[in-house]
């Protein structure tokens, strides 16, 4: 079962497939009598793709549940019972709007894919990334109803901004450009400590006080929790 979120908006429908392109800046130079030699450099920007289905009626394996918990609840539910969640329904212009705002906003967000074993309890591995959407289009066709395609290209946004620095010169006359402010970081500061005061996962926890800059598999081992659904409504979670 995977679960893709998009900033704090969870795509009703898993993409059926995604593609993660890690791009190469390694360069390929001519040595005399050597041959080609290449030059590697650290790897570029990560780019991600993927068509979103977003239905305009209800359907039993529609997820409209913001909440990864109350998700992989529902699902293992749905499994067991049969019963479709319909519960808080939305309709593609909901996450069309989504879409937009990210765009237009020139805000980098939070793409999370958390990707759970068949008995919806254990997690196996999860993307967590600050990226940016390049480009989207709508796609409408007859074959898929009312429901619209909504193929994305996302790329990885690190954060960057202005240096300031000062050149200092140390007693053998050497000079060396020394930083006076650190680089910008859109993300905010994280307190050594929470304490959970409403239902929530310890991924939930995590990710709320975070914005997913910290891995909430290393919180989970660190403050003893087994299970990645526990409510943990009341403790108080180490952060570091």
């Amino acid at each position: 079962m995977y679960y893709f979120f998009m900033g704090l908006t969870q795509l009703p429908v898993p993409p059926a497939r995604m593609t993660v392109k890690v791009r190469s800046k390694n360069k390929v130079i001519n040595l005399i009598n050597e041959g080609e030699a290449n030059l590697l450099k650290t790897p570029g920007l990560t780019e991600i793709s993927f068509d979103v289905r977003l239905p305009n009626k209800r359907y039993p394996w529609a997820n409209y549940d913001s909440s990864l918990m109350g998700s992989a609840v529902n699902s293992l539910a749905r499994r067991l019972t049969g019963s479709s969640n319909v519960f808080g329904f939305k309709g593609s212009k909901y996450f069309l709007d989504q879409f937009e705002q990210y765009k237009r906003g020139c805000v980098p967000f939070r793409f999370i894919v958390t990707r759970m074993g068949q008995s919806g309890l254990n997690m196996l591995f999860s993307t967590n990334m600050l990226v940016t959407i390049e480009d989207y289009s709508i796609e409408e066709n007859a074959r898929d109803g009312f429901d619209v395609t909504v193929p994305v290209k996302l790329k990885q946004y690190k954060p960057f901004g202005t240096k300031t620095g000062t050149i200092q010169t140390d007693e053998n006359g050497n000079k060396k450009f020394v930083v006076n402010e650190p680089r910008e970081s859109i993300d905010r500061a994280i307190p050594n400590a929470i304490q959970v005061t409403n239902q929530a996962s310890i991924w939930e926890a995590v990710q709320g006080v975070s914005n997913g800059t910290i891995d909430w598999r290393d919180i989970m081992a660190s403050n003893g929790i087994e299970n990645p659904l526990e409510d943990v409504r009341g403790k108080v979670l180490v952060m570091h």
